[in-house]
């Protein structure tokens, strides 16, 4: 079985993981089962893989890490010498420590990580750098190194993969108390509630948000269908603009196998 695991609030990451996991499929003839971790309920199940599966892990990169909402998932997920492929999903700035602390992680679980990648898509925080991706040659990129991973697979039993970052990983950022704005737009249809990872929004209060909840992932603002979610943020215009000025110069998938 092919285990297409991924964390995914505004979808990017969602798009190459199924991308990948399909040319894992494709290349190994077995099936595939999606295991989508943005619900919090989802979180909170066990998953214990065998020998003969393959994990595909993947998630968006937060800050140069993993985020830190799913260390207690990856802990208690176990294999059995399970081969996995990891895949950090980041907006054009870096993705620093997020792939080897990813790698370790699964590892002191039974997993042996043998193949890895960066992947790049729309930032969350602004429309203007990396807008429109993974766009059709990502996914095509994606589904072709997943295809070699899967190659490699058959020819050779799995080996952990050399991956850059350092240990001890980068500091995580300290969370500010934030919460997204709601203008006069909103219907209270409810999808940000039902999108939001961290239950930070109520189906009955979807104006007000809990600041003690919100991780700022800006699943809210990019799924609002009438576009009535902002974040009026200082901190978040002043990274968002630094983005905007020093990375707005598109970069390519980085790729360990």
């Amino acid at each position: 079985m092919i285990y297409n695991v991924f964390f995914s609030p505004t979808r990017g990451t969602r798009k190459l993981a199924d991308s990948m996991a399909a040319a894992l499929s494709a290349q190994l003839a077995q099936p595939v089962q999606t295991i989508d971790l943005t619900p919090p309920a989802a979180r909170g199940q066990n998953l214990a893989l065998r020998a003969d599966d393959v994990l595909l892990f993947a998630f968006p990169v937060y800050s140069g890490r993993v985020p830190a909402l799913l260390e207690d998932f990856i802990a208690r997920m176990k294999g059995d010498g399970t081969p996995a492929v990891v895949l950090g999903v980041y907006g054009n700035r870096a993705f620093e420590d997020a792939l080897l602390e990813a790698s370790d992680l699964l590892s002191a679980g039974g997993f042996i990580p043998f193949a890895a990648a960066a992947f790049l898509a729309q930032h969350s925080h602004t429309g203007k750098v990396n807008a429109g991706r993974p766009n059709v040659h990502d996914l095509t990129e994606a589904a072709a190194f997943a295809a070699n991973a899967a190659k490699a697979l058959r020819a050779a039993p799995p080996q952990a993969v050399a991956l850059p970052g350092g240990r001890p990983y980068k500091p995580r950022r300290e969370s500010e108390p934030r919460a997204p704005k709601t203008t006069a737009a909103c219907t209270a249809c409810g999808v940000c509630a039902a999108v939001c990872p961290t239950g930070a929004i109520q189906p009955k209060t979807p104006a007000v948000a809990d600041t003690s909840r919100c991780i700022a992932c800006f699943a809210c603002v990019r799924h609002c269908p009438e576009e009535a979610k902002h974040f009026a943020d200082a901190g978040i215009a002043a990274f968002a603009a630094m983005l905007e000025k020093d990375f707005a110069q598109p970069k390519q998938p980085s790729l360990f196998l």
